[in-house]
């Protein structure tokens, strides 16, 4: 089993309670939270991966239990799908999930080397990618996204590159390669895709979030430099984004165990920390998800999603 940078699966660890920020407004403001330990209906056991659906149903990678867990937007459980292992709709270690434009279900395998894709109701549709580094196959696949198109675009992490397929999983493209410089990825982990086919990544280890084109052209780079000219806390391993219906982009700072909002242009807005009654070393988000005006972290230490609502 690849157990190596499970850095990525074990340094993503959680999101709790009250928060905290730097300006007055916007806030992140603790709504409540969902799941508990255990392998029952509506439990978890590391879930590392999240999306809303458009009915906001959420859409749980429940990684250690090898399987998805569909949850309505308050919690309840509805339905799971999944068995641990390499049969056609079995997993090993789903570790990120994506709702295509159709209702599509697209779930990354990181120890497979596969996407499958699904129905909402978890009817095997097909998967793709193999073992390696040519084009179609796969490193340890992390985070996912689908575009307004139905393109799937993929965190290839230990490739250090982004690749991009139909929906029906027939090979476009790639973008990046490794490196630390601009278009360049160190341990890729998550990412966005807008209407205009540009990209936010999660770019781990580079310590930033890194804006492409879909052709790989640098759009931004909110990296450490970026911070010190700010004067903010820089990011350190942020393994997961979402950006909301007004272009905010939440990110999942794991190792500096917070939540974190900025505007559109990469203006710090706001964050969200443990407090100190409720065991912050044990903190460190693994991805969000966002609907309206509310971001689910996952909270894989506690096994558990983390509900904030953000406000005004």
């Amino acid at each position: 089993m690849r157990t190596a940078n499970l850095m990525f699966v074990g340094l993503i660890a959680a999101v709790a309670c009250a928060g905290s920020t730097t300006t007055p407004h916007p806030t992140y403001t603790l709504v409540g939270y969902f799941g508990e330990p255990g392998t029952g209906p509506g439990q978890f056991h590391e879930p590392m991966g999240i999306a809303v659906g458009a009915d906001g149903e959420l859409y749980v990678a429940d990684t250690r239990n090898h399987r998805v867990q569909v949850l309505s937007s308050a919690g309840e459980f509805l339905r799971a799908w999944g068995s641990p292992g390499k049969d056609p709709g079995g997993f090993q270690l789903p570790v990120d999930v994506a709702v295509g434009p159709d209702g599509s279900v697209y779930v990354s395998d990181y120890e497979l080397d596969r996407v499958s894709k699904f129905t909402s109701d978890g009817t095997f549709v097909r998967a793709w990618g193999s073992s390696g580094d040519a084009p179609g196959e796969f490193n340890a696949p992390a985070g996912l996204t689908v575009g307004s198109d139905g393109t799937v675009y993929v965190a290839d992490f230990y490739n250090h590159r982004v690749q991009i397929f139909d929906q029906d999983g027939m090979f476009l493209r790639t973008v990046g390669r490794e490196g630390h410089g601009a278009g360049e990825f160190y341990y890729p982990t998550d990412l966005s895709v807008n209407n205009a086919g540009e990209l936010t990544i999660a770019d781990a280890y580079n310590y930033r979030i890194h804006g492409l084109t879909g052709e790989g052209a640098t759009l931004f780079d909110w990296g450490r430099a970026w911070a010190e000219g700010l004067a903010i806390e820089p990011l350190n391993v942020a393994t997961g984004l979402a950006i909301d219906g007004t272009g905010r982009v939440h990110v999942a700072d794991s190792a500096n165990k917070r939540g974190v909002l900025f505007d559109t242009d990469g203006t710090f807005l706001a964050e969200w920390r443990m407090t100190a009654d409720q065991h912050p070393e044990m903190y460190a988000p693994a991805r969000v998800a966002v609907s309206g005006n509310r971001a689910y972290f996952i909270d894989p230490s506690n096994d558990r999603l983390v509900v904030l609502e953000v406000r005004p």
